[in-house]
C-alpha cells in the first residue's frame, strides 16, 4: 500500500505540473477532465478539486501572511521537527500539531485540509 502511494505521487508530481502552485491555483475544467482520464494517479474528482483549492489557499495565505515558512513557522515557535521512524508503517498520519493546523485551516473556511494532507505537504516541504 505504501509503495503504491509514494508510485501515485511521483505520477501526481508529473501530471500536476511538478506541484507548482501557481499553475495548479489557475487549473480549469478541461485539466480537470484530463487528469481524471489520467490512470497514473488516483482518480478522484474531489480529490483533483481539494489540490486546485489547497494551491489558492497557498497563495491566500502568502498574500495575507507573507512566506509560507513564516507562516508554518509561528506553529513551530522555533523548534525543528525531526522525526526518525525505521519503518515506513511506523510514520503517523497525524500528530497533536497537525491536527490544530488543520484546525486552523477549517476556522478559514478550508474544510478538506485534513491532518494527514498537512502532513504530506510538510514532507514535501521539509
Amino acid at each position: 500500500m505504501i509503495n503504491h502511494f509514494f508510485f501515485k505521487q511521483e505520477n501526481f508530481r508529473k501530471v500536476f505540473d511538478n506541484f507548482d502552485f501557481k499553475k495548479i491555483a489557475k487549473y480549469h475544467q478541461s485539466k480537470c477532465a484530463s487528469l481524471l482520464l489520467n490512470d497514473g494517479i488516483i482518480r478522484n474528482k474531489l480529490n483533483i478539486r481539494i489540490a486546485i483549492s489547497i494551491a489558492q489557499l497557498f497563495m491566500e495565505i502568502q498574500k495575507e501572511y507573507g512566506p509560507f515558512s513564516k507562516f508554518i513557522r509561528n506553529y513551530l515557535k522555533g523548534k525543528q521537527i525531526v522525526n526518525q521512524f525505521h519503518k515506513k508503517k511506523d510514520v503517523p498520519a497525524t500528530s497533536i500539531l497537525l491536527d490544530r493546523i488543520s484546525k486552523d485551516f477549517k476556522k478559514i473556511d478550508y474544510k478538506f485540509v485534513s491532518s494527514t494532507i498537512i502532513y504530506l505537504f510538510m514532507q514535501a516541504v521539509r
